[in-house]
């Protein structure tokens, strides 16, 4: 290779490098000094950044259990120092068993609120009792209730056409069905789970708690987070009658009250909900649900460990929720939702009509 060409190549490369150098000392310095205006922005980028729509894009959720949708609303929501929930959601749905009348309406009407629970629907002359024994014990001997006589004596209902199954509704999701564990799982603690769901919650058997009404077997449940739920508050409401013609055999298929059938055999039914006491996650803290003996569906406070508190307040004479007030150490203050009702339809039940905000709006 002749000396020109050397000559020019040690001239591209002696280029090439200072170019380079000039480019990296560039970045460096403008990583080493970056615009305020670029840093502003970069906290607000995730506000003003075009996001993908969700499946829940308008509040709504399809159970995978059911396919039923609902849809949810959050009214008021605590932060605090564990990722336990101090909140108030709403949730909208199509509730098919429930009966059409005031004394199985929701806590807001024609809106649950969305709570924790393990429900299921059982025959109103036995209630939650399983097996041929019609036992409490609802954990250790889980099972079917047995078979019913009608309403009105004769005629005679199957589990399989008034029951179906034992639902777990968590936050993360919900209609889970309860099933035995065959494996008999064992979390790190010295407890036997014997039941599960699809999900793989871990569930024991427990006492109900003292005060109220219902004897026997709750629940806990531990997720998959580590969080415990000490289901042991019981509730019941009205859920639909089922129907089927009169004479028909056992299992020969029902639906419900409407429309009119003539002749026909009918079996009354209530929709037993389990709800938790106490929430604790796997660092101790907890979330404590405060119930009203008297009035065993109407929740009086949610409380944290960690000074979090939601009081509830009822319109009189019913277990509809009239307001919520929020009070916390650090805030000092109250703020107050308050719930309105229509009741033009009292046979139907109440409809929520709006809610005021502690803002006014």
């Amino acid at each position: 290779m002749n000396s020109k060409r050397i000559n020019a190549l040690r001239t591209w490369f002696g280029a090439a490098s200072i170019c380079f150098l000039f480019s990296y000392s560039s970045v460096n310095a403008e990583d080493a000094s970056t615009p305020i205006e670029r840093s502003l922005h970069s906290l607000v980028k995730p506000n003003d950044s075009i996001a993908l729509l969700g499946a829940d894009a308008f509040g709504d959720s399809v159970s995978l259990y059911n396919g039923a949708v609902s849809f949810s609303q959050l009214d008021a929501s605590i932060p605090g120092n564990s990722g336990l929930a101090v909140e108030v959601t709403r949730k909208f749905g199509s509730y098919g068993e429930m009966a059409s009348m005031p004394t199985s309406h929701g806590h807001f009407g024609d809106w649950e609120l969305d709570l924790p629970s393990v429900s299921g629907t059982f025959s109103r002359s036995k209630g939650w009792l399983v097996g041929a024994q019609e036992s409490t014990s609802r954990c250790s001997q889980f099972g079917q209730p047995s078979a019913v006589s009608a309403d009105l004596g004769g005629a005679l209902f199957l589990p399989n056409e008034y029951f179906h199954g034992v639902h777990l509704t968590l936050p993360a999701g919900g209609g889970e069905i309860l099933i035995r564990d065959g494996s008999a799982a064992t979390a790190t603690d010295a407890y036997s789970y014997p039941l599960t769901t699809l999900n793989r919650e871990l569930i024991r058997c427990i006492p109900l708690a003292q005060g109220q009404q219902f004897q026997g077997e709750g629940f806990e449940v531990v997720d998959k987070a580590g969080n415990r739920y000490r289901f042991d508050w019981m509730t019941r409401r009205a859920a639909r009658t089922i129907i089927r013609a009169y004479g028909s055999s056992p299992g020969g298929g029902t639906r419900d009250r409407e429309p009119q059938v003539s002749p026909q055999v009918g079996l009354s039914r209530d929709k037993y909900e389990i709800y938790p006491t106490r929430v604790t996650d796997r660092f101790g803290n907890w979330v404590d649900y405060v119930w009203n003996p008297e009035f065993p569906r109407q929740l009086q406070e949610i409380r944290a460990s960690d000074g979090r508190l939601l009081k509830f307040e009822y319109a009189l004479g019913t277990n509809l929720i009239k307001f919520v007030r929020q009070t916390t150490s650090q805030i000092g203050t109250e703020r107050t939702w308050q719930y309105n009702y229509d009741d033009a339809n009292q046979m139907e039940g109440y409809r929520l009509a709006n809610v005021v905000r502690p803002d006014g709006s």
